[in-house]
């Protein structure tokens, strides 16, 4: 539990230390200026915590954060540098198809390869033969890309991300896992900040999260994670035609939750 807290109190003093970095502000869901330094206290707080765990830290889920970091950077900040820019997978890829390629396009790579390298290096841990370690070295780059996606799919509402994982890591958590209780505490340290609507994720923040977590995720029993891919499919596919916030506003429990905590 000390990693968690680690976690927590580093994610919570980046947050509380931030200066004013008006490069980093943006328009939030309501139109109101807030500021994406909510991502630099998420990775502060993932670092601080697998530091205290040191050898207990998942060194995979490093990995698969830094390359999910550096995508994430390059779509808060670098977009317009870029001839075009789409929503979506679909989008992202069409343009480049099309010879137009965006910044996002950039963060799905950058993710991909980083989840990529932390798949490797979780297969490498594990005894089986050549074609097992292949199939499960895709699914978990796989888990990891696509977690990394949703969590930044869930970050258009004040605390909606941060929430959404502590919730996912919160059991593991509990039951002993030192990434879960890392990331728990990484999203919790911030989530006061989030919930004023001072600051948010930005894609470098939750894809952070949403990497570490996906790292975690992989390290399950193989037909747990053939569920874990198959639902994080089908939400990831489901939000290129469905609007997550219009099905959370419309089923009672998710709209309470979704708010709870949230400044008017």
């Amino acid at each position: 539990m000390i990693a968690a807290i680690s976690a927590w109190v580093g994610a919570r003093i980046a947050s509380r230390s931030m200066p004013e970095l008006p490069s980093w502000q943006r328009k939030n869901f309501a139109g109101k200026s807030t500021s994406l330094t909510g991502g630099i206290d998420a990775a502060v707080g993932l670092i601080a915590g697998s530091v205290i765990a040191g050898k207990d830290a998942n060194k995979a889920a490093c990995v698969a954060s830094v390359g999910a970091a550096l995508g994430g950077y390059v779509d808060d900040h670098w977009e317009e540098a870029f001839p075009a820019t789409a929503k979506g997978f679909r989008g992202h890829v069409s343009s480049a198809c099309d010879g137009q390629p965006t910044s996002g396009l950039v963060k799905i790579v950058a993710t991909g390869t980083g989840a990529l390298g932390a798949a490797i290096m979780l297969g490498r841990a594990r005894d089986g033969g050549l074609l097992r370690t292949l199939a499960e070295t895709g699914l978990d780059t796989v888990i990891i890309a696509l977690s990394a996606n949703l969590v930044n799919l869930l970050d258009v509402r004040p605390g909606r991300a941060r929430k959404a994982v502590i919730l996912a890591a919160a059991g593991p958590a509990i039951a002993g896992s030192i990434p879960a209780q890392i990331v728990v505490g990484a999203a919790a340290g911030g989530l006061e900040s989030d919930l004023r609507r001072d600051t948010m994720l930005g894609d470098l923040g939750a894809n952070t999260l949403g990497a570490f977590l996906g790292t975690h995720l992989a390290t399950y029993p193989p037909a747990v994670k053939v569920c874990v891919a198959a639902t994080l499919t089908g939400l990831n596919a489901a939000s290129e035609k469905v609007s997550f916030s219009r099905v959370i506003d419309e089923t009672p429990v998710l709209r309470w939750f979704d708010r709870l905590g949230r400044a008017s």
